[in-house]
C-alpha cells in the first residue's frame, strides 16, 4: 500500500460504542477530558477546526484539526460498521454497495464524509483508480469544507501515480500544495505532498535524487511527524534496495529496529527490508527469520500493520520455506500453510494473488 500515513482507514473508523462525541488529539488528551462532567457533540469535522457543543453552553467551542487524531462517535451505525468491517477484509464490493447507501440516507449525519471518502478507499485499494478518483473528487465537490478534503485530493494524485500519469499526478500534487495555504491546511499536508513526489522521483528511477530529498524531508518533519520522518527512512532503504545495493538497505533498515523510538508499524516494514535484503543476498535462512518476525509484530499489533507489508512478509517466508526444504523437510508445507492463511485473511492484498499462483505450481 501506497504510504499514507493510514490516515484513510485509521480516521474513517468510528468507535460508534461511546455514550457521547469524543476527540482524540495527537497529545493523547481527549475532549471531553476523562471524568469531565460536561457532555458534547461533534457538529462538524471541518479542515482547520473540528467544531464542537458543549452541553448547556450555547456558544460552539473547537480545536485546531492539525491537533486531531480522530474523532469518536457516540451515536452508533451498524451498518457503517458492516462497512468498514468489508473494507478491512477486502470485500471491495460490498463496501462500496454499503457506504454508497450510507452517504445517500445520511444517518446518522457524522456518517456521510466518512462513507464519501471510504468509498474512494475500497475503489483505491482495488486497483480501480479512475473509480477512486471520481469518488474522491465527488467528496470534495460536496463538502468541500471537510477535514477529509486535503486527504481525497492527496489520493487523486496517488491514482494518477497508480496509473502511471506522471505528469497528472506532479499538476495535482503542486495544486494541492499551492491551495494549502490558501484554504487552511495543515502544513502537515504539504509534506506529505512533498513525499508523494518524492515518491513519483523513486518510482522512475531517480534512486540518489529520491534518498536526498528523503533525507531533507525526514529532517525536518522529526520531530512534528516522526511517523512520516520513518517513511523517509523505510523508502531510502527501499531505493539502496532497488540499486542493487542490498548490504546497504540492510544497514539502514537495522538502523531503524534499533532506533528506541520505532513503532510496531516501522519495525514491521524495516524487518521486512531486512528480510528482503538478505533474501536478495541468498541468505535464505536469515531472511525466512526476518520475515516471520513481520508475521509475529502483526499478530501481537493486529490492525497496527498495514495488511500488505504481513501478507508480503508471509509470501515471501513461503518462498523460503520452499527454498530450504533440503534442511527443512517439511518447508513446503509450512509454505502452503502460510500461502493459504495469506488467501484466507489478506485476500484484497497482491500477495493473495500472489499466493493462489504459487499454490497452483506446487
Amino acid at each position: 500500500m501506497s504510504y499514507r500515513l493510514l490516515a484513510g482507514l485509521l480516521l474513517a473508523v468510528s468507535s460508534g460504542a461511546l455514550a457521547q462525541d469524543r476527540i482524540i488529539q495527537k497529545d493523547g488528551k481527549t475532549i471531553p477530558a476523562p471524568g469531565a462532567q460536561q457532555k458534547i457533540q461533534v457538529t462538524e469535522e471541518g479542515i482547520q477546526q473540528i467544531t464542537y457543543k458543549i452541553v448547556g453552553v450555547p456558544a460552539p467551542q473547537g480545536v485546531a484539526t492539525s491537533k486531531v487524531d480522530r474523532v469518536e462517535y457516540g451515536e452508533k451505525s451498524t451498518d457503517y460498521d458492516q462497512a468498514t468491517q468489508s473494507l478491512r477484509r477486502g470485500d471491495f464490493a460490498d463496501a462500496i454497495e454499503k457506504f454508497t447507501k450510507l452517504a445517500e440516507t445520511n444517518e446518522p449525519m457524522w456518517v456521510k464524509p466518512y462513507s464519501l471518502f471510504n468509498i474512494g478507499e475500497a475503489y483505491r485499494l482495488s486497483g480501480e483508480a479512475d473509480k477512486a478518483i471520481a469518488a474522491y473528487n465527488k467528496l470534495v465537490g460536496a463538502l468541500p469544507k471537510s477535514r477529509f478534503v486535503p486527504e481525497a485530493r492527496l489520493d487523486v494524485a496517488i491514482c494518477l501515480t497508480m496509473k502511471k500519469d506522471v505528469d497528472g499526478a506532479k499538476v495535482a500534487l503542486q495544486k494541492l500544495k499551492e491551495d494549502a495555504a490558501k484554504q487552511g491546511f495543515s502544513e502537515a499536508w504539504i509534506n506529505r505532498a512533498n513525499f508523494q513526489e518524492i515518491q513519483i522521483v523513486q518510482g522512475t528511477g531517480g534512486y540518489p535524487e529520491a534518498i536526498t530529498r528523503y533525507n531533507e524531508l525526514a529532517a525536518k518533519v522529526e520531530k512534528d511527524d516522526p511517523q512520516l520522518a520513518s517513511q523517509c527512512r523505510l523508502q531510502i532503504g527501499d531505493c539502496y534496495s532497488k540499486q542493487g545495493d542490498h548490504k546497504k538497505a540492510f544497514d539502514f533498515y537495522k538502523a531503524i529496529v534499533e532506533s528506541a523510538s520505532a513503532s510496531p508499524e516501522m519495525l514491521a516494514g524495516a524487518h521486512r527490508g531486512m528480510g528482503l535484503a538478505l533474501f536478495n543476498m541468498k541468505q535464505i535462512p536469515e531472511a525466512q527469520m526476518e520475515f516471520l518476525r513481520v508475521v509475529v509484530i502483526g499478530d501481537q499489533n493486529e490492525g497496527d500493520i498495514p495488511d500488505d507489508t504481513v501478507a508480503d512478509s508471509m509470501l515471501y517466508a513461503g518462498q523460503c520455506f520452499e527454498l530450504l526444504k533440503e534442511k527443512q523437510p517439511d518447508g513446503p508445507a509450512r509454505g502452503q500453510k502460510l500461502y493459504r492463511e495469506i488467501i484466507r485473511n489478506y485476500p484484497g492484498t497482491k500477495a493473495a494473488a500472489d499466493a493462489k499462483h504459487r499454490l497452483k505450481g506446487l
